[in-house]
């Protein structure tokens, strides 16, 4: 069933969510999934997220019960896509553009967010694109995202004349998150 995609989360409570690619290639089984390890050791069936996608990441925030997959909406490049679930009842809502672009690898936060959660994704060019995603406090608000910076939400990194440069690129991102 796995690919060898795999992104973890752990909540305070202990249980384990994994975002994961599937090795399914027929019509109808999911491609991205969430597995879920509880506290007693036990595991829940698959969560299916998207029957599309790559390199998916979940993101869990306690506070507002709620979990987000991140993931790439095809090999290669894509748009980065997400899907939504509360913690408390797995069940994902619609598919929803986060990142449009010709992007791939979408990373985050490593921690539990509380509060806003960042989200970046790797363009061919040597740059970034990201946006601050505003968590809804319950699944009726609307989606509130804020563009990393004014430069067309990209941010040059890396394949620069200098170490000067890649180090500059690297203060610009750290400052966003």
């Amino acid at each position: 069933m796995a690919d060898d995609h795999i992104n973890l989360e752990v909540a305070s409570n202990g249980t384990l969510y994994a975002a994961i690619k599937t090795s399914y290639d027929s019509s109808g089984r999911p491609v991205i999934g969430l597995l879920v390890r509880r506290p007693s050791g036990t595991w829940d069936n698959l969560y299916s997220v998207d029957t599309i996608g790559t390199r998916g990441v979940v993101v869990i925030n306690e506070a507002a019960n709620s979990l987000i997959v991140a993931y790439t909406s095809a090999n290669g490049s894509g748009n980065i896509l997400y899907k939504r679930s509360p913690l408390s009842s797995i069940s994902f809502g619609a598919r929803t553009t986060l990142i449009s672009g010709s992007l791939n690898n979408v990373s985050t936060t490593k921690q539990i967010a509380s509060g806003d959660a960042v989200f970046v994704a790797a363009t061919s060019g040597n740059s970034m694109a990201g946006l601050r995603y505003a968590w809804p406090a319950t699944s009726g608000t609307t989606l509130a995202t804020t563009a990393l910076n004014t430069t067309g939400n990209t941010i040059s990194l890396f394949g620069k004349d200098s170490p000067a440069d890649d180090e500059a690129a690297l203060e610009d991102l750290l400052a966003l998150v």
